[in-house]
């Protein structure tokens, strides 16, 4: 349940909405969604006067799923976790990615979602069927979330043509279709420059550390036509 007083009767058996609060609202309702995939069935979003809603419900098949949790308990503990560990790492001098922290993708997006419609100037509410109390649902800033360190891009495949080359600490930088600037760790320019004199086929994974990316695995091999590759 997401209130808002902007939420009005329009007179006629309607209701004036909200779009703005209401993509938000969307965006929130279908990363719960993914969360709670197979374990619950996230309902559409429905309007009333003064608040947003949509149901989360669980049938007799996926009650099997819960374990004897209800959904309540399903949803509440992985949040405040979220919360805690997100807070946490805000506060650290070293700032760790969401996997190392331990939480799953869908559950970081769900936080990203309930934030949004924090800063909204509302918030979101868990109230059981048939009751009138609720439960705010655990919530962290924006500025929390941001402090997460970004993941590392997955390893890459790359089969392009050397276009390029220069120094690096330790090796050389090469330049892949004039776009990827890889390091290569152990060669020399010397080993390098007799592929730059001819058309060259570089084949291997981008792999990254430290924000810096190294070509891995990597075979040069004469190509004759250096607009024949791509990657």
């Amino acid at each position: 349940m997401i209130e808002s007083s902007d939420l009005r009767d329009d007179g006629f058996g309607g209701i004036f909405e909200v779009p703005r609060l209401l993509k938000i609202v969307e965006n929130l309702r279908g990363r719960m969604d993914r969360l709670l995939h197979k374990m619950a069935t996230v309902h559409e979003v429905v309007a009333y006067v003064g608040r947003y809603e949509f149901e989360v419900s669980a049938d007799r098949d996926q009650d099997d799923l819960l374990f004897g949790r209800n959904l309540r308990e399903l949803i509440l503990p992985p949040l405040s976790h979220a919360v805690k560990m997100i807070e946490e790492n805000a506060k650290s001098a070293i700032p760790k990615t969401s996997a190392e922290l331990g939480l799953s993708p869908d559950i970081v997006q769900v936080e990203i979602a309930l934030s949004e419609i924090l800063k909204f100037g509302t918030s979101t509410k868990l109230r059981d069927h048939g009751s009138d109390e609720s439960t705010q649902l655990p919530t962290v800033s924006l500025d929390a979330l941001s402090a997460i360190a970004r993941e590392a891009p997955r390893r890459q495949r790359i089969d392009g043509v050397l276009t390029g080359l220069g120094l690096e600490p330790g090796g050389v930088r090469i330049e892949i279709n004039k776009r990827v600037r890889p390091a290569i760790f152990g060669m020399t320019l010397e080993m390098t420059i007799p592929y730059l004199q001819r058309p060259t086929q570089v084949v291997g994974f981008l792999t990254y550390k430290d924000d810096q990316s190294i070509l891995e695995e990597y075979i040069f091999s004469d190509c004759p036509e250096a607009s024949s590759f791509r990657f």
